[in-house]
């Protein structure tokens, strides 16, 4: 007899920025199944501070979730744990560059846990 195949390796979890997103787009059924297709459509950008940007491929999706922004904001606020504002962008947008490494590993955690990715910056070579 044939030997039984290997199970399929079960998918990576996603880590940060990504699993959080992927928490707010099921958790946003629970407000709008609509609203929860057209992020669908759309991606995380960046978190900065308490703004969540979300970025779309196409203005009409776009526009579509920009009249439930307010339900996209509570599912982001549940979903962060903390209030949070939405922006909502097209692919032209590029976000600002980020902002230098915390002073301190213990804040680098901290906002790692949040989703951030600290960069360290050394001086340039003279």
């Amino acid at each position: 007899a044939a030997p039984a195949p290997a199970p399929a390796a079960a998918p990576a979890p996603a880590s940060g920025l990504e699993a959080q997103w992927q928490q707010i787009v099921r958790n946003m059924r629970q407000y709008s199944t609509r609203t929860q297709a057209m992020l669908r459509s759309g991606h995380p950008v960046a978190v900065r501070g308490d703004e969540f940007i979300i970025g779309f491929q196409f203005d009409f999706h776009r526009e579509q979730v920009e009249g439930t922004i307010d339900r996209v904001v509570e599912a982001v606020s549940n979903a962060m744990g903390r209030p949070m504002t939405v922006r909502l962008v097209g692919n032209d947008y590029t976000p600002p560059p980020p902002a230098a490494a915390p002073a301190t590993d213990d804040l680098a955690r901290q906002a790692e846990a949040l989703g951030a990715v600290a960069q360290r910056l050394s001086p340039a070579d003279s």
